[in-house]
């Protein structure tokens, strides 16, 4: 390999020898051809067409048809490797870069049903979750609509109903796991951005049908909306929470069991959330967010300022039985400011911390 005359020479392969060992590659051949490319690339002077051509047999077997190409490489590298967080890392810049010869759109084509099915296997899971992380980053629109489209179903019905039962308990466990694993990742904040900023009135739809069923499901859909709300910037979160409040019409879904035991989420076009249980439930979303007493503290003071100046309200009293009857807003108000007046109450401490805020509070 390293006569100077084979860097000039034309090298013949057995194209049949090798069409074989790709279409069947097994874990020696990509241990080998593994092997050579990371000799060629610490080699100075290596021969340029021998390392393409080892570049060129990864890349087809990465998108392979078969679509186990992805798999038998990650489990070639982890049967001679301890798996790690550098591992992980450098293993997912591999996957998560284009290859020179081939368009990003062909790309992701060849390789999505290999990184929808290798996200629900735990030992490949933190490398997939890290490459779509980093795919979304440099072609987001590719990503959501290949990637996101498979793994987001349940947002994308809630969003787009075409039948009143939205996803099985089977599936909307599947879609928590999945996004939960990819939005736990700190380093990057991407698809949680896209989330809050794309399916937020589903996000607390799915939360309200949860939190009045008796699914164990519950707990960890409410881990998720805590990460997402927890790396929401102070201003934007409480402008999130003012929309839930205000803004947003919801629709009623309900997490039900069927005639299997088995519970499904559906949608019921006649009922309404009781305003007390909606309340009580944005509240414990609230108080339930990392780092949360400043945000307590200026969301106590906004909704002071609503009450007080609000001009819907036709700047008028609110302190009447008459006008709590006809103004759903008035209402949703004093029941979160009764709420938080309970929680601050207990912690006093809070307005210690917070003596700016607390003089603007006692201002209103």
């Amino acid at each position: 390999l390293y006569s100077p005359n084979l860097k000039y020479s034309q090298i013949e392969f057995s194209s049949e020898n090798l069409l074989y060992l790709q279409t069947n590659f097994s874990n020696l051949f990509i241990q080998q051809v593994m092997l050579l490319n990371r000799l060629l690339s610490t080699t100075i002077n290596s021969p340029s067409w021998l390392k393409k051509r080892c570049g060129d047999i990864l890349t087809s077997i990465l998108i392979h048809p078969n679509n186990h190409g992805i798999r038998q490489i990650f489990q070639t590298i982890f049967d001679s490797t301890t798996p790690n967080d550098r591992l992980y890392t450098s293993m997912s810049q591999i996957l998560s870069t284009c290859p020179k010869d081939i368009q990003p759109e062909e790309y992701i084509q060849r390789i999505k049903f290999q990184l929808i099915e290798l996200i629900h296997d735990k030992r490949y899971m933190p490398i997939i979750c890290i490459s779509i992380n980093q795919l979304f980053t440099k072609y987001p629109k590719l990503i959501e609509k290949e990637i996101f489209s498979n793994l987001f179903q349940p947002l994308i019905s809630c969003q787009n109903p075409l039948t009143e039962q939205i996803c099985t308990e089977e599936q909307l466990n599947l879609f928590i796991d999945d996004l939960y694993n990819l939005i736990s990742i700190n380093s990057y904040e991407q698809i949680r951005i896209y989330l809050y900023e794309n399916y937020l009135k589903e996000f607390i739809n799915i939360y309200l049908a949860l939190e009045q069923s008796l699914s164990v499901l519950k707990i960890k859909f409410f881990n998720i909306l805590i990460i997402l709300f927890s790396s929401i910037d102070l201003e934007i979160c409480i402008d999130y929470f003012e929309k839930i409040l205000f803004h947003v019409n919801f629709f009623s879904l309900k997490f039900l069991p069927n005639d299997s035991s088995n519970f499904n989420l559906i949608l019921e076009k006649t009922s309404e959330y009781s305003l007390e249980i909606f309340c009580q439930l944005i509240i414990k979303l609230l108080f339930s967010i990392e780092n949360n007493e400043r945000l307590i503290v200026k969301f106590f003071l906004h909704l002071l300022q609503l009450l007080v100046t609000d001009k819907n309200l036709n700047q008028s009293f609110i302190w009447t039985e008459n006008e709590k009857q006809t103004n759903i807003k008035q209402l949703k108000i004093m029941e979160i400011l009764k709420y938080i007046m309970e929680y601050l109450t207990e912690h006093i401490d809070i307005f210690i911390k917070n003596v700016d805020d607390t003089i603007k509070v006692i201002q209103v």
